[in-house]
C-alpha cells in the first residue's frame, strides 16, 4: 500500500508531498531521479536496514537527490512515513546539506541527533496518521521564518530551469539571479544536492519521461528533438543513464 498526502498550502513550494508505504511482502523498488530529496521514517514495529544499519521505530533517514535509479527493498511489515521535498526545501526548512547527501541513504541521527530527537518526539506520541501528518506541517510552519536571499536566488534559478525544460546555460541563470558564476554553482550545489548542469539533465529527463507515457514507436526521435536532445541517440544515452532502462521502456503501451 502506497499512498500520498499534500502538505499544508503554505509549504507546497518546499515540500512535495507527504507519503506513506505499508509492505506486505518483499519488493524491490527502482526510484527514479526526480529532483527531490527525502526524511523516511519508521513508523512500523519492525526495523529497517539502511545500508548496514538498523533503524528502530521512528528512527530517521535521508535520501538524497538521486542522479540514477536507486534501488529501493522494502521488507514485508516495513511502515514508513516519508517527507518528500522539492528541490531545495529540505536545505530551507531544516539547513541539510545538501551536497553531502547526493545520490545516499543516511540516518538523520548521523547528521544530527538533535533532529533525530526533534523528529521522534513529535511522531511517537501521535498515534493517529492525521495527527502526525498535523504536527509536521506545523514543524515546518514554525521553520518558515525569513526565508534568506540565496534561497530566493536559487528559487528563482529553479524556476527558470524548469520553465526552460532543463535547457538553459548555467551562466544565464547567474546572470538572471544576479550572482557570480562561482557563487551560484555552489549555492545552487548545497540547495539541491547537485550542479545546475545536472539539474537540467534531471529536468530534461522527467519531461521527457512524462511525453513517452503518450508516444508511440517510431517517434521517439521527434520527442528527442522537442525536448532539447541533439537526437535520438543523445536521448537514449541520457535516459539510460538515469533510468538504467532505454526509453522505449516508458513507451505508450
Amino acid at each position: 500500500m502506497y499512498f500520498t498526502i499534500p502538505p499544508h498550502p503554505a509549504l507546497a513550494a518546499y515540500i512535495d508531498a507527504y507519503w506513506v508505504s505499508h509492505a506486505t511482502e518483499d519488493m524491490q523498488l527502482c526510484i527514479l531521479p526526480d529532483s527531490c530529496a527525502d526524511i523516511i521514517i519508521n513508523i512500523g514495529s519492525a526495523k529497517v536496514m539502511v545500508g548496514s544499519q538498523q533503524l528502530a521505530t521512528y528512527d530517521a533517514f535521508t535520501v538524497g537527490t538521486m542522479t540514477v535509479c536507486n534501488n529501493s527493498h522494502h521488507t514485508a511489515g516495513s511502515h514508513l512515513l516519508g517527507i518528500r521535498f522539492r528541490a531545495g526545501g529540505m536545505k530551507i526548512l531544516m539547513g541539510f546539506p545538501l551536497h553531502l547527501l547526493t545520490d545516499d541513504h543516511i540516518p538523520v541521527s548521523d547528521i544530527s541527533s538533535e533532529w533525530q530527537e526533534q523528529l521522534q518526539q513529535l511522531l511517537e506520541t501521535a498515534p493517529a496518521l492525521a495527527t502526525k501528518i498535523s504536527r509536521l506541517n506545523q514543524f515546518f510552519l514554525s521553520r518558515l521564518t525569513i526565508i534568506p536571499g540565496p534561497a530566493l536566488r536559487i528559487q528563482e534559478g529553479l524556476r527558470l530551469i524548469r520553465q526552460a525544460n532543463g535547457n538553459i546555460r548555467t551562466t544565464d541563470l547567474a546572470h538572471a539571479t544576479a550572482t557570480g558564476i562561482r557563487n551560484f554553482e555552489k549555492q545552487f550545489k548545497e540547495y539541491t544536492g547537485v550542479s545546475a548542469k545536472t539539474f537540467c539533465r534531471i529536468t530534461r529527463f522527467l519531461a521527457t519521461k512524462a511525453i513517452l507515457r503518450n508516444t508511440s514507436p517510431g517517434q521517439i526521435l521527434q520527442v528527442a528533438l522537442e525536448v532539447g536532445y541533439y537526437d535520438h541517440a543523445h536521448l537514449s544515452h541520457e535516459f539510460r543513464e538515469m533510468a538504467g532502462a532505454p526509453p522505449e521502456t516508458f513507451l505508450r503501451q
